[in-house]
């Protein structure tokens, strides 16, 4: 999902579609640790899937500081987000938070019972 990157709670297993990029479903919270040397630009997450019935909104928050949030739909995405207001010491700990978090079971015709917020193919920083 992205060098530099250690994935903390939220995350599911890695998953690949029949044509496509591999990816991981969060939960309604995911987090995440990136390493960083110097002081990055932005901050990049590659997304894929969102809520069937349309969009997503997830809050982003690296080191505490709430940097804004995404419109995540059903296509793939790069969303980048400028890192200015961060303090960053060596690492980056990236929170997201999806508004709308869905069971595919409820809404699909499928068996699958976790909670799901958006899939993300990669997050780096550039």
């Amino acid at each position: 999902m992205g060098e530099g990157l250690s994935l903390g709670n939220g995350w599911h297993q890695l998953e690949r579609a029949r044509k496509g990029p591999a990816f991981r479903w969060t939960e309604e919270e995911a987090e995440a640790v990136l390493r960083c040397d110097g002081s990055p630009g932005r901050l990049v997450i590659e997304t894929l899937m969102a809520h069937p019935r349309g969009e997503s909104l997830v809050e982003v928050e690296v080191n505490g500081v709430k940097l804004g949030t995404m419109v995540v739909r059903s296509q793939p995405a790069a969303h980048r987000l400028g890192l200015d207001e961060v303090r960053v010491n060596g690492s980056l700990r990236l929170r997201l938070r999806v508004a709308d978090p869905f069971v595919p079971a409820e809404l699909l015709n499928s068996t699958d019972q976790r909670v799901l917020g958006v899939a993300v193919t990669r997050i780096a920083l550039e």
